[in-house]
């Protein structure tokens, strides 16, 4: 069986101690701190997909600018490697498949639109905030054209 050294720090040890008194799992350390280790990479899966849903979105023909604003405000929230790795297989695709965005919009539109609000209550009220203001900006405007 493999090994692996876990050092842990007096502030981390802490953890541990609390972790053995009050749970009390027969499960041992390894398969716990693996466990919390699959479920980091599964974030950061969804992460990844998430980054490129909003590239597509962000590069597409035929979008939106109101959706493409939005797309990019959700996606200026993630790390710059997120960013990078999105834009990058949003890139590839257009190239290799320059239909793929207008081919499959209508089977995709529910999951774009569940990247777009993805458990994210502020990024929502932001958009909320951004709609509003682009419909003031617009009636402004309509105005002042009478």
């Amino acid at each position: 069986m493999p090994r692996k050294t876990i050092y842990v720090s007096e502030e981390d040890d802490v953890v541990f101690k609390e972790y053995a008194e009050k749970i009390n799992s027969e499960e041992g350390i390894g398969k716990i701190v693996a466990d919390a280790m699959r479920e980091k990479l599964d974030q950061h899966r969804g992460l990844g997909t998430l980054a490129f849903h909003l590239s597509l979105l962000v590069q597409a023909p035929g979008v939106s600018e109101f959706v493409r604003d939005l797309a990019q405000y959700r996606l200026d929230g993630l790390s710059d490697n997120m960013k990078n790795e999105g834009a990058k297989r949003a890139r590839h695709v257009m190239v290799e498949d320059p239909t793929f965005f207008d081919l499959r919009i209508n089977e995709q539109r529910a999951s774009f639109h569940d990247v777009l609000i993805q458990d994210d209550n502020k990024w929502f009220e932001e958009g909320e905030k951004l709609a509003l203001h682009r419909r003031e900006k617009t009636v402004q405007s309509h105005r002042s054209s009478l």
